[in-house]
């Protein structure tokens, strides 16, 4: 998901609201809170539901089984927040993205 699209590999794929993509966190930088719980995806910022979309037959049956999932095709412009009371990190999930990237303070 990103502000051009949103998309779940045979699930999902349209473009990002325009409500979404206007929207601004009150203070800072604006995080996209994204989840998957009983087969319904939703992408938060500031608490408030501004994507819904509800998983339909195979879709559902297989993510409302979900338990985690990964970031992949990431580009070294991508970032994510690292909450660890909810996340885990994998082997790649480093400053450096496992060395693909180079670190902020250019090593």
């Amino acid at each position: 998901w990103n502000l051009r699209g949103i998309w779940m590999t045979g699930c999902i794929g349209c473009l990002t609201p325009a409500e979404l993509r206007r929207a601004r966190a009150k203070e800072g930088q604006t995080t996209w809170e994204f989840t998957l719980t009983n087969g319904v995806v939703r992408i938060m910022i500031d608490g408030e539901a501004l994507y819904e979309h509800r998983l339909i037959g195979e879709c559902k049956e297989v993510y409302s089984k979900t338990t985690r999932f990964a970031f992949y095709d990431m580009t070294c412009e991508n970032t994510f927040l690292y909450r660890p009371d909810d996340m885990e990190l994998g082997d790649r999930g480093t400053p450096t993205c496992a060395g693909q990237c180079p670190s902020e303070n250019g090593q």
